[in-house]
């Protein structure tokens, strides 16, 4: 609803709507060489503007964007400014019986039915049920005395008044203050000052999840945040000012468990601004970087083994768009977060790595690249990447793949005169030793670059495959590993391993002894880097096909 108000209504500090867009007052009055009165606006969109709040060489007011200000001429602007509605309009004009069109609102990642579909607008027709209230965008301004929700919507669980007009942060404080159910808070979009919180001592304990993106925050006001609510478990402060995060003006929190700190562009080293996090909330499990140009992991790199600043307890972590360049952070990754299981890593600069090249696919299994593998087999606790559910299968082929891959590596500096892994391989390689230990020492010839550019045998091996009452004869190379083997038998008798189980195969041995058959033997082909010469497969031997339970 427009207001048709006079000059004084105009406050300094005072946000207003103008043409669908938000801005705060910083001046009114008159400009050199200018006829009339002014108004000086800083819009919360930093493009909106052309200046900080200079003009003619004259500061009339500062900007904290370096062109988000404007001048407008008072007279031309009257009758288009919004100074907006109150708390309790919003609620009414959003929730009332008239409203009958159907709708989805959007509640940070989640869809929320509006009350106004017919199966549910009896059910919430009376306010006092209301659990879930979305008043984002409604224009709610500081003007008049805010009446708080208590006594409209006492049992609200989950409340959003992002992106309104409000200035301070007791502004919306006075409209949650007295709803004891509540549990989760949005309040994005707005700049509100935390100045009128100095001497704030209320604290709001039942609040377990607050959505504070976009409102140019930096560390010391999101401290201020944790004062008001003390026991967080999941805190987003996307889009804010976020950079060096200094100790001294944190206490340990140990309730937070989801973080999210995406698009914090001022973010630009692991060490300074990501590191420190391990020590303010130790508990953290979910830890949100994405698009953080943090450049490299390196925050460990002199730390000791248990140094504090580890993320112990950190279960899923996103790096998407990150500008990670190099392996040595994925090493980093496995001593900063050990028990990491969920893990986006994709858009990032070492997919280009030159010694893991994508384009050497697997021409038996193409559903996971080389980077992917190698990821894979440096964080063994890894069960999501970049947002697939990892199988028994893909871990399995990736660790032999990266064995196989630096074999050569191995056996010329990987293994020390006591035969033990050499120190400088091993730091290259951290989980290569386990690997070994898991798999057995890979074939010093054998490497994956061998394999791309060598020749197929010429005396190929006549092999018959028996899967259940199925038959399959096939002529395969004998430098064909078993796990190559393994993918081929699982596309010729269509068997989804993802559902069955891993494929299991056995060779039935026959042993001859003068022409005579003396005895039949059993050899599980369980070495899947081995090729099956090493086996001593012969023309016409026979492979049991199996599925693991």
């Amino acid at each position: 609803m427009l207001c048709d108000l006079n000059l004084q209504k105009y406050k300094n500090g005072l946000k207003i709507l103008l043409d669908g867009n938000i801005g705060t007052i910083r001046y009114v009055g008159p400009l050199l060489n200018k006829k009339g009165t002014w108004i000086g606006l800083e819009w919360d969109d930093e493009n909106k503007g052309k200046h900080d709040g200079v003009y003619q060489d004259i500061r009339y007011f500062q900007t904290k964007k370096s062109k988000n200000g404007s001048f407008l001429p008072y007279e031309v602007i009257k009758e288009k400014v919004n100074f907006g509605q109150t708390c309790k309009e919003a609620l009414i004009n959003q929730y009332s019986d008239s409203f009958s069109s159907p709708s989805i609102y959007i509640n940070h990642n989640q869809c929320v039915e509006k009350v106004g579909f017919e199966d549910v607008t009896t059910k919430q027709k009376d306010l006092k049920n209301l659990k879930i209230i979305g008043l984002s965008n409604k224009y709610i301004s500081c003007l008049d005395n805010h009446e708080s929700l208590s006594n409209l919507a006492p049992n609200v669980v989950n409340l959003d008044i992002s992106i309104n007009l409000f200035t301070h942060f007791k502004d919306i404080i006075h409209i949650f203050e007295d709803l004891s159910f509540l549990e989760e808070l949005n309040i994005s979009n707005n700049q509100l000052s935390l100045k009128d919180l100095d001497r704030f001592n209320r604290t709001f304990p039942h609040v377990k999840r607050l959505v504070a993106n976009k409102m140019n925050y930096d560390w010391s006001q999101v401290a201020k945040l944790l004062q008001i609510f003390p026991t967080l478990n999941e805190l987003y402060l996307g889009n804010n000012d976020l950079s060096h995060l200094a100790l001294d003006n944190f206490m340990v929190n140990n309730c937070v468990k989801v973080l999210d700190i995406q698009s914090n562009s001022l973010i630009k080293s692991w060490q300074n601004d990501i590191s420190p996090l391990a020590k303010i909330f130790p508990n953290l499990f979910t830890l949100n970087l994405n698009h953080v140009c943090i450049g490299d992991i390196d925050g460990m790199l002199h730390k000791p083994e248990n140094a504090p600043y580890n993320f112990e307890c950190l279960r899923t972590l996103y790096l998407h768009d990150c500008q990670i360049r190099d392996w040595i952070s994925i090493n980093n990754l496995l001593k900063i977060a050990p028990n990491l299981e969920n893990l986006t890593i994709s858009s990032n600069p070492i997919a280009l790595d030159p010694d893991v090249d994508s384009s050497t696919l697997d021409p038996y299994s193409k559903e996971l690249s080389r980077i992917d593998w190698c990821l894979i087999a440096k964080l063994p606790k890894l069960k999501i990447l970049n947002g697939s559910t990892l199988h028994l299968w893909d871990r399995k082929n990736a660790e032999i793949y990266y064995l196989k891959h630096f074999a050569e590596d191995y056996h010329k500096i990987g293994v020390a005169k006591d035969n033990t892994p050499s120190s400088d391989f091993c730091t290259l390689h951290p989980t290569y030793p386990s690997l070994v230990e898991k798999y057995g020492a890979p074939d010093s010839m054998i490497s994956v670059a061998n394999l791309n550019h060598s020749k197929i045998s010429d005396d190929l091996i006549k092999i018959v495959f028996m899967y259940n009452d199925k038959r399959l004869v096939k002529r395969l190379p004998s430098n064909m590993t078993i796990s190559k083997c393994k993918s081929l038998i699982k596309r010729a008798f269509k068997i989804d391993s993802h559902l069955f189980g891993d494929v299991l195969l056995t060779l039935k041995d026959i042993r001859h002894e003068n022409g005579n058959d003396v005895n039949l033997v059993y050899i599980d082909l369980e070495n899947d880097y081995s090729e099956l010469s090493f086996y001593s497969i012969k023309n016409n031997d026979e492979i049991i096909v199996k599925i693991s339970n």
